[in-house]
């Protein structure tokens, strides 16, 4: 009698506490009660370089393609010098023709020859004129010579708004970029001048030296892709030995892409892959059709020739339009859930946080956290019913990272002061 009386005292006192535990905990508003939040999975942040990019397709082609004429006015063509595939250096023979007005020739020879050393003289004065040129940290100077008085982009425009010139960092750099491509633009433009001016000299010489045959040299180095035969112009044509890739970007992947960006451009065929730069991007779409999307030409130019690379081989592309690099990042486990707009941080109290973060590139499953997180913290992922602000969080203990030799090497000392440090936070 005795023993079943006392069995439902137990009983009533065992439902008795749960009850209590359970009404404070539910009627627990100002979370008064110290709760405890078991984690079963979390991970850590790290960092990682992280790439966003869009792919396209595209076409080996040659760099430049110079067109060479003869004008049958100066005399009567007699022979070519080359044959159709042969590669031409610069200053190499390509045909010959024999003049029919000796003096009238040489006048004409003359007078190039002073308006390409005008012109080569002039362009020299430039380059150096650009390459002295400091760029100016802020927007407020004059444009230079190098940018087009109509740029929409002008850098240097006087009546620039508050927040144009909160990015004058942005714009110096690429005020730089433009410098740095107006002088190669330049030195290239010199380049050619001089070729230029060589050839009519050699030709001067030998029209002085002969009095009526002259031998044209080519002013460009190239393959020799179309030889006219019946001398209908161009006589022929030069094609650059660097190649470029060429192609057309859809109205979204324009949308994205800007000249300079960064890109890889594959042969899974050759197992070839070659870096570059984007060059060029037409600002017009090829053809402009209400019922048709539209498409806009691009060039990409490529660090280096690949022997086994021809002119015509079509290739995959992978522009890259944005990149973080050593950027703190997470999984996208443990963000997901929470629009990625903040996450819970076990920190190194033993204490669960839930905060704010802004983030960024995303690849594959791996986020770039812009703000909030440091490298190294870790994120509570499940289960998410567990998740409370403040809580203290409890871990399972994972014995295949445990090693027991591992606690014999600490210091006895350090051990006790430890221990000691864990019973009083209890």
């Amino acid at each position: 009698m005795r023993t079943r009386y006392k069995v439902r005292i137990c009983g009533l006192l065992i439902i008795a506490f749960l009850t209590l535990n359970a009404s404070l905990i539910y009627f627990d508003r100002d979370s008064e009660v110290d709760r405890k939040s078991y984690i079963n999975e979390w991970s850590s942040t790290f960092t990682e370089d992280l790439f966003e990019s869009i792919h396209t397709s595209g076409i080996f082609t040659s760099n430049e393609t110079n067109p060479v004429y003869f004008d049958k006015q100066s005399g009567s063509f007699q022979e070519f010098l080359v044959e159709e595939g042969d590669e031409v250096s610069e200053g190499d023979e390509l045909y010959t023709y024999k003049v029919v007005n000796y003096e009238e020739q040489l006048t004409q020879l003359k007078t190039k020859a002073v308006r390409l050393q005008e012109e080569i003289i002039s362009l020299t004065n430039y380059i150096n004129e650009l390459g002295s040129f400091t760029v100016p940290e802020t927007g407020g100077a004059s444009p230079p010579s190098f940018i087009p008085e109509s740029s929409p982009d002008d850098s240097f425009s006087q009546d620039l708004e508050p927040q144009q010139q909160e990015g004058s960092e942005s714009q110096t750099i690429e005020t730089e970029f433009m410098k740095q491509k107006a002088i190669a633009e330049k030195e290239l433009q010199l380049s050619q001048k001089q070729a230029h001016l060589s050839m009519v000299e050699n030709q001067l010489r030998q029209l002085e030296e002969t009095g009526q045959s002259i031998t044209v040299t080519s002013e460009f180095s190239g393959v020799v892709t179309n030889l006219s035969e019946n001398l209908h112009p161009p006589l022929l044509t030069l094609s650059s030995s660097n190649l470029i890739v060429s192609g057309e970007l859809s109205e979204e992947h324009r949308k994205q892409v800007e000249e300079g960006m960064s890109s890889y451009v594959r042969i899974p065929d050759l197992e070839v892959e070659v870096t570059g730069l984007v060059e060029s991007i037409k600002p017009f779409p090829k053809n402009v059709d209400v019922q048709q999307p539209s498409h806009y030409p691009y060039k990409i130019v490529i660090e280096e020739n690949k022997e086994q690379v021809r002119p015509g081989y079509h290739a995959n592309v992978e522009i890259i339009t944005a990149e973080a690099t050593d950027a703190v990042a997470a999984y996208d486990d443990v963000l997901k859930n929470l629009g990625n707009s903040s996450a819970w941080v076990m920190g190194d109290r033993g204490r669960l946080e839930k905060r704010e973060i802004e983030t960024g590139i995303r690849e594959d499953r791996i986020v770039e956290v812009t703000e909030g997180l440091e490298e190294g913290e870790y994120l509570a992922d499940q289960p998410e019913d567990e998740f409370r602000e403040g809580s203290v969080f409890l871990t399972p203990l994972k014995l295949e990272h445990f090693e027991v030799q591992s606690l014999f090497e600490i210091d006895p000392s350090l051990m006790l002061d430890y221990g000691l440090l864990g019973l009083m936070n209890r």
